[in-house]
């Protein structure tokens, strides 16, 4: 029976901090997915949530030094705010519609 292999938790973390995916995580490792999942899903979860740590710092960072996409996607994140679709502020008015009469048409009309 082969000896098992040692498996860092320290590594996968940091592995897992830069984004890889569990594929790219076993197979740099040489290990299933299926044993990583098994034997280091703490250290997995640990080092993708200092990934989304970093990644949101820097999008706030980001928003607060004035990029305007940024302020307008974290208000909606974070704040709840919504642009509104076009049409809907004015649902509730009346509908109007103009008539326009062709010249020839209102000479017909006057004779």
């Amino acid at each position: 029976m082969p000896k098992p292999t040692h498996i860092d938790p320290a590594r996968i973390s940091k592995l897992a901090s830069y984004g890889l995916t569990n594929a790219e995580i076993a197979d740099f490792l040489g290990i299933s997915e299926a044993t990583l999942k098994r034997r280091a899903q703490a250290a997995l979860s640990t080092g993708r949530s200092q990934l989304k740590l970093r990644l949101r710092k820097k999008q706030i960072a980001v928003a607060l030094k004035g990029n305007v996409s940024m302020l307008i996607w974290l208000g909606k994140v974070y704040l709840g705010q919504r642009e509104s679709a076009e049409g809907q502020a004015d649902d509730h008015l009346p509908r109007i519609v103009e008539a326009v009469v062709e010249p020839t048409q209102q000479r017909r009309q006057q004779a």
